[in-house]
């Protein structure tokens, strides 16, 4: 249903969902939220950085995490959910 208003396949929504419940979160976290393979996860969070939902930035803390959040368009798509 909103897969064509915002341009994410299924894959994408978990991400978003997990993300935008638990975030900031890593991908190895999302993955560990939802049904989705890791291989796929990536792809999912490569997709949403590209539309602009999703920011990926480094771990203050552990500068070899790179933690995931929703950006503003990504809250405000996830509360359309």
């Amino acid at each position: 249903m909103y897969g064509p208003k915002y341009g994410i396949l299924p894959s994408g929504w978990k991400a978003m969902t997990a993300i935008g419940r638990y975030g900031p979160v890593s991908a190895k976290e999302v993955c560990s939220h939802t049904t989705v393979e890791p291989d796929k996860v990536t792809r999912a969070v490569d997709r949403l950085v590209e539309l602009g939902f999703v920011r990926r930035e480094k771990d203050a803390a552990d500068r070899r995490r790179v933690v995931l959040s929703l950006s503003p368009a990504g809250r405000k798509a996830y509360e359309d959910i």
